[in-house]
């Protein structure tokens, strides 16, 4: 994978700056992060599984109503962005495999309690729950936030991603640092082809997959 100066190099040959002498480092790296920020938000959008994750274990103890963030125990995991699928198991099974999917409401939960979690809602950036009479062992499937940019020296961790990223980069700095609309509205159109390629690659990638099927689950 490359790292954030190779696209900046990439970046500085469409604004016709090789040299470096108007578009340094210092001043397109907060331009990076905003194009790599709004390119992890595309792909969520379009379902690429770039930025999917699984929980470890949680143990959501008796009568508890929410999994809050926050990383620690009986919380989310530091890097969630937004939960897709939950399933839920005895703690004593978890190990083995036995893990049940649990149904995501978009209304409120409501207030009965069994032995089993059942359904789940994601609200106020948290995980909402009726609660059970026992404790639950829960997973998590979601969508994770990528390591941050802090320095021209990361690696890019989205694949293929170097052309798309480096032409939005140089549409930015056109437009509001060139102030340069119709270049700006060109490299962006160049931007939006290079995009158009990477879904592509990715959704070949994710046919290419095997699926898993769920497991079955009797009805209440």
């Amino acid at each position: 994978m490359s790292i954030v100066s190779d696209v900046l190099d990439e970046s500085r040959l469409l604004l016709n700056d090789i040299g470096a002498t108007r578009y340094t480092n210092t001043i397109l790296l907060p331009v990076f992060k905003k194009a790599y920020l709004e390119l992890q938000r595309r792909l969520i959008r379009a379902g690429v599984p770039i930025a999917k994750e699984i929980s470890a274990t949680i143990l959501v103890t008796a009568n508890s109503t929410t999994i809050p963030p926050g990383g620690g125990a009986g919380q989310m995991p530091l890097d969630i962005l937004l939960p897709y699928r939950m399933q839920e198991a005895t703690p004593a099974a978890d190990l083995t495999g036995t893990w049940i999917d649990m149904q995501e409401l978009s209304w409120e939960v409501d207030a009965f309690k069994g032995v089993t979690l059942d359904v789940w809602n994601w609200r106020e950036e948290e995980i909402k729950l009726r609660g059970a009479s026992v404790n639950r062992s829960v997973r998590i499937f979601y969508y994770k936030s990528l390591a941050a940019i802090t320095a021209v020296g990361n690696t890019v961790a989205i694949a293929f991603s170097e052309q798309y990223l480096a032409a939005t980069v140089a549409a930015i700095a056109a437009f509001v640092i060139a102030q340069n609309p119709s270049r700006a509205e060109a490299l962006q159109t160049s931007a939006e082809n290079d995009l158009e390629e990477l879904l592509a690659y990715h959704t070949k990638k994710q046919q290419g997959l095997r699926v898993r099927r769920r497991g079955f689950r009797r009805p209440r």
